[in-house]
């Protein structure tokens, strides 16, 4: 960890510049640069220039970014809470449709299936994609469709606006009427869409 920040801080650094930076010999400080280019946080670039060998430093994956801290949850629900000040619930509910447009015409296209099982398997896969911990179990003689990892949590434990737009883009998807069960943030349960066997039958 001590590495990435170097790199964070100094850029695209050779072996022996974080060396110095970790007050380590370059011996040392090797076999964890290629731990950390092993695990896809860093990345070696060459630097041709003039004659002799080329020089190598070491920088940043995308990857990389998601290991330093961030606070990206309280910006959300700090925005969400401006706007819900400046707009009230039309405002609220204005974002979340372009939410809901922007994450349909995302999924419709890859949503391919014939049959609804099909459907739901696929609209699984592809949230799981996005970090939303989904699967689809047969229940009975519907289907229910769970999400462990609400992307913000703590949004949807302020409002009910993420869990609907979720809903609204899961029928419109499958093309029938779901059913949402258990929806807002609760660690200790998943949230649940079902979709009954009268939907089936349709």
């Amino acid at each position: 960890m001590e590495i990435l920040r170097i790199l964070k801080v100094g850029g695209p650094l050779s072996a022996a510049d974080i060396a110095t930076e970790f007050g380590a010999s370059v011996s040392a400080v090797r076999p964890h640069l290629e731990r950390l280019a092993a695990d896809e946080l860093v990345t070696i670039e060459i630097v041709r220039g003039g004659r002799g060998r080329p020089r190598y430093r070491y920088k940043l994956t995308e990857s990389a970014e998601h290991e330093f801290p961030n606070d990206y949850e309280s910006l959300a629900v700090d925005l969400f809470d401006a706007a819900a000040q400046i707009g009230g619930d039309d405002m609220l509910d204005k974002l979340f449709g372009v939410r809901e447009k922007s994450l349909f015409s995302l999924l419709k296209p890859q949503v391919t299936a014939k049959t609804l099982e099909g459907k739901l398997t696929q609209i699984g896969e592809l949230l799981n994609e996005l970090g939303y911990m989904s699967s689809v179990e047969r229940d009975g003689d519907g289907f229910v469709l769970y999400a462990r990892h609400c992307p913000v949590p703590a949004i949807s434990d302020h409002s009910s606006a993420p869990c609907q737009c979720e809903k609204n883009v899961i029928e419109r998807l499958l093309e029938v009427d779901v059913i949402a069960e258990e929806t807002g943030y609760d660690a200790s349960r998943p949230c649940k869409f079902r979709v009954p066997a009268a939907s089936i039958e349709l």
